[in-house]
């Protein structure tokens, strides 16, 4: 497997573009399966929608590397930027996770409905999107 390294600097728009396409994949994908799957916890959307945005980062790096897309060739770089994107978008969808229930917390208690733990990884667990709408 031929890397495509030389003259591939770490600041270009193909590592943004990386970037953002796994990012949006993965906020995508986990924002999608609360749609599709209600009963579907907050953590495993997160990791389901983290591996489908780093599948998709792999094939992309695996079309450039075989020539099976138009490019220069595969290059770490580029998988760098698809991990960050993913890596962003993990910690993105965490505290948004996170922040939600939190929310949720406080109307309960201010319905006068009691109160659970907050500020626990349960909470995380716990988290749906569907509950939005």
């Amino acid at each position: 497997m031929v890397m495509g390294n030389h003259g591939d600097p770490w600041f270009a728009l193909d590592k943004a573009e990386h970037f953002v396409a796994c990012f949006a994949i993965t906020v995508a994908a986990a924002t999608v399966l609360g749609f599709v799957r209600k009963e579907l916890r907050g953590w495993l959307r997160l990791a389901l929608g983290s591996l489908l945005g780093l599948t998709a980062g792999a094939l992309k790096e695996f079309g450039d590397a075989t020539h099976l897309l138009p490019s220069d060739g595969a290059s770490i770089k580029d998988g760098v930027a698809d991990v960050l994107g993913v890596s962003c978008a993990a910690i993105v969808l965490y505290y948004y996770f996170y922040a939600h229930n939190k929310h949720k917390d406080k109307s309960r208690e201010n319905l006068g409905g009691g109160s659970r733990s907050s500020n626990t990884w349960e909470d995380f667990q716990l988290s749906t999107i569907s509950e939005d709408v």
